[in-house]
């Protein structure tokens, strides 16, 4: 069973989906709501949202902004019929798809009326598009979004007074073979080229090295000339870094990833650990699943939430944390 067909079906069902992919949702003989030239892509001729999912269903920013906060209806958003945008382009030409920190926005603050805590899973996925495409700018860019995003939800679980009982983890599933290099000057252009000292300049063919650069991906073996390099324009969405190895589409790394945590129980997110752990150690932060009984949760409870993961119902304390939000993104750096 496809992915788009288990979350439908789930049971209970997802609170909130928001994303892009409607195409996995429809049927090859219907055509998308926003692109009628373009129709659904599955092969069993079922239209997933209209058989299977019961709650509101929403495909822009106009209809996000009128539902209701608190609604006990799920709602799933599905703003694309693919990918979404990157957030470069959607400013310019998807103004009525949310943005990142526009999801997150709504999510909060409706989970927030609900009055219960709740877990919510954010993830920044167009930084690793950017990286496959070696398209630094749009990563970047992405980037600086997924992190509007995290001060978005602090901002406002500050407002409500409940930042100190939230748990918050940002981290990555892997990295990318995405390198800094060169001694530049402070102030340079972090898309561009070193500036030209000594140490930045090649000693091979005497003309400045970028600062940017991937092990491989589809630029590779580009010109190294005087006057390519000064016509390029390395601040365009367009621009590709240079790489070492000729590929396609680059490639994820082999580098141990961050993980950075802030609220109760943080101090279990220290150190070098298996991936798979993270779950536990958000799961014992909250006295979920088979840690529900462990010591610390029963004793000193003073108020019981009935409280959704992945459907499983779990009687959470508020005494710890009240609300678990996981930024999952593609590619961390600092």
């Amino acid at each position: 069973m496809d992915i788009a067909h288990q979350l439908v079906l789930h049971s209970p069902p997802i609170d909130l989906i928001f994303g892009g992919g409607r195409r996995f949702f429809y049927p090859n003989t219907i055509s998308d709501i926003q692109n009628p030239k373009f129709n659904g892509s599955r092969t069993d001729n079922r239209s997933l949202i209209e058989a299977y999912w019961h709650g509101d269903f929403i495909w822009n920013k106009t209809q996000m902004d009128k539902i209701k906060l608190g609604t006990s209806r799920p709602i799933m958003g599905l703003f694309e019929y693919d990918h979404l945008f990157y957030e470069t382009d959607r400013i310019v030409n998807r103004n009525d798809q949310p943005s990142l920190s526009q999801m997150t926005k709504f999510a909060i603050e409706h989970f927030l009326k609900l009055n219960q805590g709740f877990f919510l899973l954010i993830e920044g996925g167009k930084i690793d598009h950017g990286h496959h495409l070696t398209a630094a700018r749009y990563a970047l860019d992405e980037f600086v979004e997924f992190d509007n995003a995290i001060g978005q939800a602090k901002e406002i679980l500050k407002e409500q007074n409940v930042l100190d009982d939230t748990l918050l983890v940002v981290t990555a599933d892997h990295s990318h073979v995405f390198t800094f290099g060169a001694y530049s000057t402070r102030g340079s252009n972090i898309l561009g080229l070193a500036s030209s000292r000594e140490l930045n300049m090649s000693d091979i063919d005497n003309l400045p090295i970028n600062i940017i650069a991937y092990g491989n991906g589809p630029n590779f073996n580009s010109p190294r000339n005087a006057t390519y390099l000064s016509l390029l324009n390395t601040n365009s969405t367009n621009y590709l870094s240079p790489t070492a190895l000729p590929l396609g589409s680059e490639t994820h790394g082999g580098d141990d990833v961050p993980v950075f945590a802030q609220g109760p129980w943080s101090h279990l997110f220290t150190g070098t650990m298996e991936q798979h752990t993270i779950a536990h150690k958000m799961a014992y932060a909250a006295c979920w699943g088979i840690y529900r009984n462990r010591s610390g949760c029963q004793p000193i409870m003073i108020s019981t939430i009935v409280l959704k993961l992945n459907g499983d119902y779990s009687i959470y304390q508020r005494k710890f944390s009240e609300i678990l939000i996981s930024f999952l993104l593609i590619f961390i750096f600092f």
